[in-house]
């Protein structure tokens, strides 16, 4: 039975991926470079710290990566502004629903700041109350560090092992198994290879996937 619904922010809830990968890409261009899915895998979810083996990879990126990372904001907001629900993944609303029909608490713990989850979700045409919604910039340690989900955990009085966790990256999904819950993977910029699915517990293709669980 899932008691507890915590989603990822970025890849996860909303489309953003997509557009932190094109800022990247377009960045990249300019100096002949070409990004594999090793690099993906390696910034995906998680903050400088745990990306920077992969960032060092490539000079340029590193030299300028407060010029990327600007771009991908820019990207992102420009995206997300340019109308309501623009970025919002399929099923969201429809899982939303369905865990609170359900009693099934939901969370959102994400690498990102607080201000810029604020703005994303500032930018769903419907309000939700989630449960718990904790950030990066509130933790000492980001994903693959299981901090994150280890403090949403023990603040919603719930049990790892009845815990369903929803994940686009790499990071996200080796948290999720150290925190001791339910690792689900919802493919988004990062490709499943052999380490990703030795720590799946589910696979799906969208949130509307996730509803019969939720609905046990």
């Amino acid at each position: 039975m899932i008691n507890c619904v915590i989603l990822d922010c970025d890849g996860t809830m909303f489309d953003t991926e997509r557009l932190a990968k094109q800022a990247y890409e377009d960045f990249a261009r300019s100096y002949s470079i070409e990004l594999d899915q090793d690099f993906w895998r390696g910034i995906c979810g998680t903050g400088l710290k745990f990306a920077m083996p992969q960032i060092n990879r490539f000079p340029a990126i590193r030299d300028n990566i407060k010029t990327v990372m600007k771009m991908r904001l820019d990207y992102i907001t420009e995206g997300a502004m340019s109308e309501k629900d623009a970025l919002v993944k399929p099923g969201l609303f429809e899982l939303l629903d369905a865990c609170k029909k359900n009693n099934v608490k939901i969370a959102i713990a994400s690498s990102s700041h607080f201000e810029y989850v604020k703005m994303l979700l500032d930018h769903m045409t419907r309000e939700f109350e989630f449960d718990f919604i904790l950030c990066g910039d509130m933790v000492k340690n980001k994903k693959p560090d299981p901090e994150i989900f280890n403090t949403v955990i023990e603040n919603l009085h719930v049990n790892p092992a009845e815990t369903l966790i929803l994940e686009d990256s790499l990071m996200g999904l080796i948290a999720s198994k150290k925190a001791n819950a339910l690792a689900g993977f919802i493919e988004d910029c990062v490709e499943k290879n052999d380490e990703i699915d030795q720590l799946l517990d589910y696979d799906f293709a969208s949130f509307y996937d996730v509803i019969p669980l939720v609905q046990q």
